[in-house]
């Protein structure tokens, strides 16, 4: 996810530092996605504590 992220950014803006940075942050934004929907079996609540704490 994260390496077709960085390099779809960098072709876009040809800017590493900046592609690196959205590749990354989208690739803790899906980690944290697949780990509450697939991985751990949990209520759905206060999703956004959550994230804070995952970050």
């Amino acid at each position: 996810m994260g390496f077709f992220t960085i390099i779809l950014v960098l072709q876009i803006t040809y800017e590493p530092l900046f592609a690196a940075l959205v590749a990354n942050i989208t690739a803790i934004l899906f980690a944290f996605v697949v780990n509450d929907k697939f991985i751990f079996t949990q209520q759905r609540t206060s999703w956004p504590s959550r994230l804070m704490k995952f970050l």
